[in-house]
């Protein structure tokens, strides 16, 4: 065989399809172990497991802890301007020339119409206060509301309740309703409606206008002008998921505090009752099946504290079917009077149109609702029944301007319908609102005997002085029933705007109970000659 020895010293050239590529091993990384043989994750597992569960404790706990001290920050600050608030009214009080106002008795009476004056030197409370400059004027309760001077009117046998919406403040000032524009000579009974139940007290539910604007002290002075009134202060109506009334009731110890505490309330700001507003009893998950037995405890002890020189009225629901929460023969042995609900029997949210407290209806009714009431309390107890009626207006929408069922009730509609342009809540309307409504024609549904008008695509029914004056009169004849609570009397004409003179709806009322309070007496001196 013969070798080349020319190209020894060059590398042979290998053809590239039999090139064979060098192997390359791949080294993994072992990770790192401890002495026993586990690794960092194994080793400090619950660590973080300590650490993930305390991240997700404190992301879900963050907001609401947040949220709760705000709230604690701002009641906080609360409580300090009321206490600042008062103390230097009560200052002005002990430092100032000042009438004291004459005290009434137990009975309601006036012990003494004169008032002393007493002068009280000024003291320096700390050397490094500098005495404030005081008023010379006789001194009068701050942010005081006049009081409207209203018509005289004879006074009647029969309760007439006046609720009084504090919130009714908020409204435009043209339009505000204030407690001087209460109608005292009108009403037996004023209502301040409402207190908020905190813990075991009575406390303010808007400080704004119950204490710095002296809304409780300010319904008070109205029975220095009218003699007869006797004021309320309603409770419960802002607890309406009874789970804090039924905590309240349920204790023997917290209902012994609670009515004391009550009556301290009651002297100091010189209320003459309450009224207890549970709106629903054992309802819901937040009731209990055991209110109705506390809810006749809590009573009873209020009567007991409060004596009978004190009112207490007690609100129930209208319908059969939610009184399981309230033991009848119980509670009207210890109140003055047992107010039913029948201002809100229909609402604007119903898909037919009703008047709010119709007398006669195909569903729920006055008549219906009060002749099962009176069915379910003892005998010689059906003078204390009263029913509630609303003054606002409830005000449906029809899909089409001409629809040829909205002149009779019910019709079919879409919804809640116009609101007031004062108000300003959807399905409800005022009755100075109705009455300025255009030149719409009024027409009466001789049925429910409540007024209605047609407004655009609107149906708009309401209480009138015809209408009411018909439908309390069929009640007393009928029923025997009289005593009437007025629920909201902001929305009567106070102004006199619609031309029917001031507060027409609240004279209509109180007009039916003073012919029926003359019947009354005709009729028993008959029987007793």
């Amino acid at each position: 065989m013969d070798v080349c020895y020319e190209n020894l010293d060059k590398k042979p050239i290998v053809p590239l399809a039999s090139r064979k590529l060098p192997q390359t091993t791949k080294t993994t990384r072992r990770p790192a172990r401890s002495r026993d043989g586990k690794t960092p994750l194994q080793q400090h597992r619950k660590m973080y497991y300590i650490w993930f569960f305390a991240n997700m404790a404190w992301a879900i706990l963050a907001f609401p802890l947040g949220v709760a001290s705000i709230a604690l920050a701002r009641n906080y600050q609360m409580y300090r301007d009321q206490m600042d608030h008062a103390l230097e009214w009560k200052e002005r009080w002990a430092h100032s020339t000042k009438p004291v106002p004459a005290l009434r008795r137990s009975g309601g009476g006036v012990a003494s119409t004169s008032t002393r004056v007493s002068e009280v030197s000024y003291r320096e409370s700390s050397e490094c206060r500098k005495p404030r400059v005081l008023p010379e004027s006789p001194w009068k309760p701050p942010f005081t509301d006049p009081i409207e001077d209203y018509p005289a009117a004879e006074l009647v046998e029969g309760p007439i309740f006046c609720i009084f919406n504090h919130s009714s403040y908020k409204r435009d000032k043209e339009w505000a309703f204030r407690t001087g524009l209460v109608n005292g000579r009108l009403c037996t009974h004023v209502v301040y409606a409402s207190a908020r139940v905190t813990g075991d007290e009575l406390a303010s539910a808007d400080p704004g206008f119950d204490l710095v604007k002296e809304g409780f002290k300010n319904l008070a002075l109205l029975k220095t002008k009218y003699q007869h009134l006797r004021v309320l202060v309603s409770f419960g109506e802002y607890e309406r998921g009874s789970a804090n009334l039924s905590m309240l009731a349920s204790s023997a110890v917290r209902r012994a505090k609670f009515s004391q505490n009550v009556l301290s309330w009651l002297t100091e700001n010189d209320y003459d009752g309450v009224h207890v507003h549970w709106t629903v009893a054992d309802a819901g998950s937040c009731g209990s099946p055991h209110d109705a037995t506390w809810l006749s405890k809590l009573v009873d002890k209020l009567r007991s504290t409060l004596s009978r020189n004190y009112t207490i009225a007690l609100t129930m629901p209208p319908f059969k079917a939610r009184r399981h929460g309230y033991a009848l023969e119980d509670l009207v042995a210890n109140v003055d009077y047992l107010i039913v609900r029948t201002h809100d029997i229909h609402g604007p949210y119903e898909n037919a149109t009703h008047c709010a407290s119709p007398y006669n209806s195909e569903g729920p009714s006055l008549t219906s609702v009060l002749s099962d009431v009176v069915e379910d309390v003892p005998p010689y107890t059906t003078q204390k029944i009263c029913f509630s009626l609303s003054l606002a207006a409830l005000s449906f929408r029809f899909g089409y301007a001409n629809s040829p069922n909205r002149d009779s009730t019910p019709a079919k509609v879409l919804g809640p319908g116009v609101e007031g342009n004062v108000t300003r809540t959807r399905g409800r309307m005022a009755f100075y609102e109705v009455c300025t409504l255009g030149d719409q024609s009024a027409y009466l549904d001789f049925k429910e005997i409540c007024s209605y008008k047609r407004f655009a695509n609107n149906w708009i029914g309401y209480e009138s002085p015809t209408s009411l004056s018909s439908k309390i009169s069929e009640i007393f004849r009928r029923l025997k029933i009289y005593c009437v609570v007025m629920w909201d009397i902001d929305m009567d004409d106070a102004k006199g705007t619609c031309g029917l003179g001031r507060t027409p709806l609240l004279a209509s009322v109180h007009k039916e109970l003073v012919i029926a309070s003359t019947h009354n007496r005709a009729a028993s001196t008959q029987e007793s000659l």
